[in-house]
């Protein structure tokens, strides 16, 4: 009679290889390093669509917005349900939201919605500038809105009162923005044709490729300890004092044409539209693809999750792991 005898090696490459495809429950027992696509979601998860737009937090729950719509998990489910904010709130596609002064913001293709306890309210413009798909920023001061339509631009609200954010006279309204991030004293926005606007707490500045910018199309910013990292459709920067750092496939990068980027945990996460993610951690780009287990490999959206990143593809959502 032959002994059986157990190939440790060759049974962790199955149980490896099983995770991957989702054969076995993923999720925080099936933690690993940095990367770990931990869990998949598609239409049988109750998304209607598998294309994500959108992954936003509001509180304890999390949104996914679609084209056409929004849908929010219910834990109590298991699944996505459809998004039922309650009377008062305008719009179906939800395309930011943001908490400031104690009342939570989301924007929409309708309106700009406000909660205030647990009643909604809804603007639907300021002057010219029409509050329809807005990304929406805060910080301690201000909360901006970006509305990236015919009749859009960039809006700031202190508190009392909204303002156009302009660069000075005769500069016109900034209706090609992007992304919007602020330090103390300083306002960064990317723009689709005129790279970056920053304004350096005296005066604004204009850097695009002849300051080292990759490119003039800025598609996000975010922070880091490093410094405010720019995502464009042509690669990566670093905006350390004053000064531009470019990255690239050649420094590791998966791809040069950057969707989107989003800081967890200290660490930079980045969406692009044709290599799946790179996590930078200790100066390195760690990149995770369609290879590793994502869903596929355009990026569309990115939000904080407990266990790191929700990642949103073209072809489903992902939850991945960040440290």
């Amino acid at each position: 009679m032959k002994r059986f005898r157990l190939d440790f090696p060759k049974y962790i490459v199955i149980i490896i290889g099983l995770l991957a495809i989702g054969l076995l429950p993923a999720g925080r027992e099936a933690q690993g390093a940095d990367g770990t696509v931990l869990k998949k979601f598609f239409t049988e998860s109750g998304l209607p669509n598998a294309w994500v737009k959108g992954v936003f937090r509001d509180g304890d729950r999390i949104l996914v917005s679609y084209p056409g719509g929004t849908v929010a998990w219910d834990p109590g489910e298991g699944k996505f349900v459809p998004y039922s904010p309650g009377i008062g709130f305008k719009g179906s596609f939800v395309t930011g939201l943001a908490v400031y002064g104690g009342k939570t913001y989301v924007g929409t293709e309708a309106a700009l919605n406000v909660r205030d306890g647990g009643k909604w309210t809804s603007l639907d413009r300021f002057q010219q500038v029409q509050h329809s798909e807005e990304l929406l920023y805060s910080d301690d001061k201000s909360l901006y809105a970006l509305a990236r339509v015919m009749f859009g631009g960039v809006l700031r609200y202190d508190g009392a009162n909204w303002s156009i954010v302009n660069r000075g006279a005769g500069t016109g309204i900034m209706n090609n923005a992007t992304s919007l991030l602020t330090r103390v004293g300083e306002v960064f926005i990317g723009t689709t044709t005129n790279g970056l606007f920053y304004f350096d707490g005296k005066e604004w500045k204009v850097f695009t490729t002849e300051q080292g910018l990759p490119g003039v199309w800025v598609t996000s910013l975010g922070e880091t300890p490093e410094g405010v990292w720019v995502g464009c459709y042509s690669g990566l920067a670093l905006f350390q004092d004053g000064k531009i750092r470019k990255f690239s496939t050649a420094d590791g990068l998966p791809s040069n044409k950057i969707s989107v980027l989003k800081v967890i945990k200290d660490k930079l996460v980045i969406g692009t539209m044709d290599g799946g993610i790179s996590i930078r951690d200790r100066n390195r780009f760690m990149n995770v693809t369609m290879e590793q287990g994502l869903t596929d490999n355009r990026i569309e959206a990115i939000g904080a999750a407990d266990e790191g990143a929700w990642v949103g593809t073209v072809n489903g959502l992902n939850l991945v792991e960040v440290r």
